[in-house]
């Protein structure tokens, strides 16, 4: 087996004292790495609570702008409905008033002395400016 080793001197064999001397800096050189890394880690901890601070500013702002928009939605719907109502109930009282959709309505048929009174109430602001 020692013949597949390649020639080596004496001065190429490590120590045990040459180990140890190797496994002390190699301890040092990881305690200042981790101490650098614990001081990134706290770093990165306060830039993470700044960033909750932003976060919740935000989400406190968006609250806002939604209240406000919900509120201006929701009342525009009801003056949209308002609206929808009032032109049927103007339609409704149009028909009414005309004795029904036209000359070939199936609706009820108007007594002839409301027609006739409705005809001249007509007739007469026809002549009107308004």
């Amino acid at each position: 087996m020692m013949a597949h080793l390649p020639p080596l001197g004496w001065g190429e064999v490590s120590t045990r004292r040459d180990v140890d001397g190797l496994g002390v800096a190699l301890r040092s050189e990881i305690a200042v790495l981790g101490s650098d890394l614990r001081g990134e880690i706290t770093g990165l901890r306060g830039e993470i609570t700044g960033l909750r601070g932003e976060i919740t500013g935000l989400r406190g702002e968006l609250r806002a702008e939604m209240r406000t928009q919900t509120r201006s939605l929701f009342l525009s719907l009801v003056g949209l409905q308002m609206t929808a109502a009032a032109l049927g109930v103007a339609v409704a009282r149009v028909i009414w008033a005309t004795g029904g959709l036209g000359r070939h309505s199936t609706g009820p048929v108007e007594p002839a002395g409301r027609r006739s009174r409705l005809r001249r109430d007509l007739t007469r602001c026809r002549g009107r400016r308004l």
